[in-house]
């Protein structure tokens, strides 16, 4: 439980790619479990991270030291990736407060730029969707447009526009970087866009594949599909396989530890 006082970012970004790997090992009963003992964890720094009167003071006049920067990152992104409630909660109101002029967007640190506004357009409030959409059509330069529809991808209710997009974004029109993109955005949204993301592939498959076979590389990111799109899925990618339920021993070679079950009442 030190970690709760951790201010390192060495140490909160080594955190974040261990905790990443454990998640997706447990065996899905113990996924909940485990989710709620790491935002138990993480909530302090949350909060340390997320403390808007030193957002103005590092933007106005103070000079920050290179971790207080760096430590936000990971901080905020395991917040996000563990369903820490108070991160929806608190980029919500960010971004209402901005859409309203009553917060100065400036100050929001780069280091959660980003996923401050991909939460926020997460929350699926069309407001919120409209403003980042319309800054993403008025920004000219192509790494800040990037960064942009990074957030938008966080939408789960715009898949065809935001797949669209992504065509749209491809201006050289290179294949391979559109199949990986296409790809990126499938670990998101797949399965509950499925029948969304089968129609566009299928539909655009000529610019996004050089022949037919290249398809089965979107296997890995078309795993457990619903019935509604299994014979779908089956005919555009081929084979595919169901996703383990417990990798837990195979990757640690032991089981899940009993100490969440002991312990959970300490943190639930």
């Amino acid at each position: 439980d030190y970690v709760k006082n951790e201010t390192s970012a060495l140490v909160w970004d080594a955190l974040y790619s261990h905790i990443e790997l454990y998640y997706r090992s447990f065996p899905k009963e113990m996924r909940d479990m485990f989710q709620k003992y790491v935002q138990f964890l993480v909530k302090p720094a949350f909060l340390r991270a997320t403390d808007v009167q030193a957002w103005e003071k590092a933007f106005f006049r103070v000079v920050e030291s290179v971790n207080d920067r760096a430590v936000r990152e990971p901080v905020f992104d395991l917040s996000w990736d563990v369903k820490l409630p108070a991160v929806k909660t608190f980029s919500s109101e960010v971004a209402l407060q901005v859409l309203n002029r009553s917060f100065d967007a400036r100050i929001i640190p780069s280091e959660v730029q980003t996923k401050l506004w991909c939460v926020a357009v997460s929350t699926e409030n069309p407001e919120i969707f409209e403003y980042v959409y319309n800054t993403y059509n008025d920004k000219k330069d192509a790494k800040e447009r990037a960064k942009v529809l990074e957030s938008l991808m966080c939408s789960k209710t715009h898949t065809t526009l935001l797949l669209n997009m992504i065509l749209k974004n491809n201006v050289a029109g290179s294949k391979a970087t559109l199949k990986v993109e296409i790809q990126q955005f499938m670990l998101y949204h797949w399965p509950d866009e499925c029948e969304d993301i089968l129609s566009f592939i299928e539909k655009n498959k000529d610019n996004i594949v050089e022949d037919d076979s290249e398809l089965e590389e979107f296997q890995d990111y078309a795993v457990n599909p619903p019935t509604i799109c299994k014979n779908k899925t089956l005919e555009i990618f081929g084979n595919i396989t169901e996703s383990p339920v417990n990798t837990f021993y195979d990757d640690f070679g032991q089981e899940p530890l009993n100490w969440l079950v002991n312990h959970q009442n300490e943190w639930i």
